[in-house]
């Protein structure tokens, strides 16, 4: 047969497997043997498995999976930890796994296992891939070394245990106590020079060894009290001192002389009989003198005042014989209660004299400190010992005809400085209304505290506005709180609206978060129209004061940021109390601003010579001390957006103390923040779980957290319902407000696997629309990470009772869009049956992929989540895997963003600050509070559309220098 034939007639063709193409020709056997990969005789079977080779001959590679391999050369697919076609190479140092395509972790010593990955780990991580840090509250070789508990938290550096320390401690792990005479925070506080050889606790300053002599109180603030003296105020001056038995506070001497028949520096030397008699007739015939001028003055005195105060009431008498009362021709108003204030303790014993008090100032750099070291009953006795009232008549407010123009029977304005309306008999009106011109820090009548109008009123608070040509109304309380009328309405829910002879036209609102911002016009037919702004605080609850002060310090910029001539009209309901805070406010920052030093004892004492009452509680007291704090940090960070630039350079400035300005401000916010986190920990009953964190911290809800030092306060926490109780009301998420409107924005961890269908329960229940996540590429590692979207487009999935599908998918540079639907079955009860129905929501997924730390890239994604968020009415939910860190970043920003477009200027630390108050990881690195400098730097150079518009004034000019400036108004 012919070559490659063989058979009957050589019909056959050899197989192609016998080499050179040739067999028997009468078999077919092949005879020069089988290419590689096949057996004899006929080449047409394989290598059995497990060799290859000419002759299946060789060994496939015992690194082959299950050591299977080609049969014609023996490449295969290789175990981990193996390369090359046969398998028969390691891994190159620094990789491994399959395909050795996986880098071992920077944190092994040397490399790691060619196969798995382990290895030793570097100081401060663990895990087999070395890839976790250290355990909280651990670190270093194996994470076998526990951190200080001088710590902040006890929590360190995973690497080599440097920290932040509680007060009292320094050094690189906090090991070392404060060096000796200083105390607090890194040790910068000197311990008070009263303390007795200046030794005072490392921790807060008070004085170890009692004080020193003349002074008394835990940190020897205080001078001794009358009658006392010495070493730590333990000896009574002598029973012998004259006057009202007072003494020298350090050595005893009688400060008033000494009683009859004593003599000395502490009159503890008896006189005898002939110097008694000597001295009686040099003494006793000037002070008969001098007894009588004084008597004949204050006699001269009273006469005057009481004739004076007659010919006022009768004055007032004569013209509200004339008119026809208001109240009494109408049958509706004459039917208004006039309440008590219920807040008004009266019963309360309280000291007449602010003079008790000796030295009340605070330097301003010492301010964080004084409230860090005194109690809530310090400032509560500091308070009570403040008077609530002067002796000053209140005679027009008391008259029976205007009774029912007094919102609280037991608040009047005082006659001295009472608001005069203008009488006018055709209108039937008098002069008097319920408000009072009160003092600025200057001592000028800058502002009017009033109560809100009732319906008496209502044309007579609008004729104050007019005849007074106000500029700017606050209003810091609601029309209706607690069901109670607070306040009536008096201006227009839109268009126009006559009161009286006044014409109110509403011509602009704005609405923000905790306020409104509305432009009025009024006008009196056949006269010029006055334009003014009511500034409208929102979120003032009666009886309390404001959730953070942060937000109340913002409002209080808005207010001042315009300027005026005219006073300031400032109430709430009764016009005292939440009034007397905010006017309180703005004259410590003036005094501030002047001096160097607050002092909000007299601050108080001073208004409430011109209004009774004013500050209502010891804790708007206190709360005023706070919101001073907030106030004074935020003091020359406020900047146009065309000088953010400029101010970057400012704050890398160096101090004497070798920061910058920059870490000085970061520190600050940090601190505050801290000193509410701290003060919210200690508010539990019993020493045990905080109540302010009693529902994140109970055993039903503590594997819903990632981590366990980042929770949701209470106060803070959106509330999930549902009909399955195993669910649960709790999920680790806070709610925060957006520009303009409060609890807009939610900041969430990635869902634990176990969490999953909260995390949908809060995005359907909230009406989320739109949702910001990050860290979503660590789920191929972090096993905490739990799957809460669709594989794929089209596909559906089950969370609970929601099921989610994916819609559409974009992808860009440094993001991936989802466009979900969720879909929750809803039942709908009716008397006899119930029925189902399908609620869908449209959510947009934002997933971040680039570099955090590229601001560039996370300006143009945030820019790009606003403009979904713009077209949407719908919530935001910020997402990433500890719930703070750069979903916090992401929102901080966002709402930075916003706040710039609309007011061109900036305050970061404010911002910052009230976010923080509310989740106090966001924004835990100067690292990060830089990044947010930088990026706003980017934005307002893209979008200066103001280039060329004067920034001059918003960070340097001063409330002193805003209050005598004439020039300007808040209408031009």
């Amino acid at each position: 047969c012919d070559s490659g034939t063989y058979g009957k007639d050589c019909s056959f063709s050899c197989n192609p497997n016998c080499l050179k193409d040739t067999c028997d020709s009468k078999t077919g056997h092949c005879i020069d043997g089988c290419i590689d990969g096949y057996t004899t005789p006929f080449c047409n079977e394989s290598c059995s498995l497990g060799t290859y080779g000419q002759r299946c001959s060789e060994n496939c590679s015992a690194n082959c999976i299950n050591e299977t391999c080609s049969n014609v050369n023996g490449s295969c697919d290789c175990k981990p930890g193996f390369q090359g076609n046969t398998c028969d190479q390691e891994c190159n140092p620094g990789s491994y796994g399959n395909h050795c395509n996986q880098n071992c972790s920077a944190n092994c010593i040397n490399n790691c296992s060619t196969v798995d990955g382990s290895c030793k780990c570097k100081p401060g991580f663990q895990g087999n891939h070395c890839n976790r840090d250290c355990d909280l509250d651990y670190y270093g070789d194996q994470c076998s070394l526990q951190c200080s508990t001088n710590c902040i938290k006890s929590l360190c550096n995973n690497i080599n245990g440097s920290c932040s320390c509680v007060p009292g401690y320094t050094g690189d792990k906090c090991d070392q106590e404060c060096p000796e005479h200083t105390y607090g925070d890194n040790c910068l506080e000197n311990c008070n020079q009263t303390c007795l050889n200046t030794v005072c606790s490392n921790i807060n300053g008070r004085c170890k060894n009692g004080c020193i002599p003349g002074k008394e109180g835990d940190f020897c603030q205080f001078d001794c009290q009358s009658g006392k003296y010495g070493k730590n105020c333990k000896e009574d001056c002598s029973v012998t001192c004259g006057g009202n038995g007072l003494c020298h506070q350090v050595f005893g001497n009688c400060s008033e002389g000494c009683q009859d028949g004593f003599k000395g520096d502490k009159c503890s030397e008896a006189i005898s009989a002939d110097e008694d008699q000597s001295n009686d007739a040099a003494v006793a015939i000037p002070i008969v003198l001098v007894i009588l001028i004084i008597v004949a003055i204050l006699l001269g005195a009273i006469f005057w005042r009481r004739r004076k105060a007659k010919k006022a009431a009768h004055a007032q008498e004569g013209n509200l014989q004339k008119l026809t009362n208001v109240a009494a021709e109408d049958n509706q108003l004459a039917r208004i209660e006039v309440e008590t204030d219920s807040k008004v303790n009266n019963d309360v014993e309280y000291y007449n004299t602010a003079l008790e008090i000796a030295d009340t100032r605070v330097p301003v750099d010492k301010l964080h400190n004084y409230l860090r070291t005194h109690n809530k009953a310090f400032f509560e006795e500091q308070f009570l010992k403040i008077h609530t009232s002067t002796n000053s008549p209140t005679h027009i407010g008391s008259l029976a005809e205007n009774k029912l123009k007094n919102r609280y029977k037991n608040i009047l304005p005082y006659d001295h400085c009472r608001v005069h309306l203008s009488i006018n008999t055709e209108k039937k009106h008098g002069d008097y209304i319920n408000a009072s011109f009160v003092k600025s820090y200057q001592k000028n009548e800058k502002f009017i505290a009033s109560q809100g109008p009732n319906k008496v009123i209502l044309e007579d608070f609008v004729r104050m506005l007019w005849e007074q040509k106000i500029d700017k109304v606050v209003m810091l309380t609601n029309l209706v709180e607690e069901a109670k009328q607070k306040c009536e309405q008096y201006w227009p829910k839109e268009g126009d609206e006559e009161i009286g002879q006044f014409r109110l036209r509403l011509i602009n609102t704005e609405v923000f978060a905790d306020c409104v911002i509305r432009k009025l016009e009024i006008s009196v037919t056949g006269e010029a129209t006055h334009n003014l702004t009511q500034y409208h605080f929102t979120s003032w609850p009666d009886k309390g004061v404001p959730a953070t002060a942060w937000s109340l310090v913002d409002f209080e910029q808005r207010v001042s940021f315009h300027l005026t001539q005219r006073p300031i009209v400032v109430h709430c309901s009764a016009g005292v109390g939440r009034t007397g805070t905010f006017i309180a406010l703005h004259n410590v920052m003036c005094q501030a601003e002047d001096t160097g030093y607050i002092d909000f004892f007299q601050t108080l004492s001073k208004l409430r010579i011109d209004r009774m009452l004013m500050i209502q509680t010891a804790e708007q007291y206190l709360f005023l001390h706070k919101a001073a704090l907030v106030a004074m940090l935020c003091i020359n960070t406020t900047v146009h957006q065309n000088d953010i630039g400029e101010h970057l350079k400012q704050l890398e400035t160096k101090l004497v103390s070798g920061e910058t300005l920059f870490e000085k401000e970061f520190k600050a916010i940090c601190d505050v923040c801290a000193e509410n986190h701290d003060e919210d920990d200690d508010e539990g009953s019993g020493g045990s779980a905080s109540s302010t964190y009693l529902n994140s911290r109970s055993v039903n809800n503590r594997a819903k957290n990632r981590f366990s030092n980042i929770l949701p306060k209470d106060s803070y926490r959106p509330f999930l319902h549902s009909d399955n109780k195993e669910y649960g009301d709790y999920i680790n998420a806070v709610a925060l407000p957006s520009f303009t409107r409060l609890n807009q924005q939610y900041l969430t961890q990635l869902p634990l696997p176990s969490t999953v269908i909260d995390f949908w329960r809060l995005v359907t229940q909230m009406k989320v629309s739109l949702i910001i996540a990050f860290d979503l590429d660590l789920q191929d590692t972090d096993t905490t990470i739990g799957n809460y979207l669709p594989s794929s487009k089209g596909q559906q999935q089950h969370f609970g009772p929601v099921i989610v599908e994916t819609m559409n998918s974009i992808k860009d540079e440094s993001w991936e869009e989802l466009t979900l639907t969720a879909t929750i079955h809803k039942k709908r009860k009716k008397l006899s049956t119930s029925s189902t129905h399908n609620e869908e929501t449209t959510v947009t997924h934002l997933k971040f992929t680039g570099n955090v730390h590229d601001g560039e890239k996370l300006l143009k994604f945030i820019s790009y989540a606003r403009s979904h968020s713009a077209q949407r009415v719908g919530k935001v939910v910020y997402t990433c895997r500890n719930g703070a860190d750069l979903s916090g970043l992401a929102c901080v920003l966002s709402l930075l963003l916003d706040r710039m477009d609309h007011d061109h200027h900036i305050t970061v630390p404010l911002v910052v600050g009230a976010l923080k108050t509310v989740r106090p990881q966001i924004i835990p690195t100067l690292v990060q509070y830089k990044l947010l400098y930088s990026i706003l730097q980017q934005y307002s150079q893209c979008n200066n559309i103001y280039g060329n518009v004067a920034s001059a004034n918003v960070s340097t000019q001063s409330r002193n220098q805003k209050e005598e400036d004439n020039n300007i108004y808040a209408n031009s």
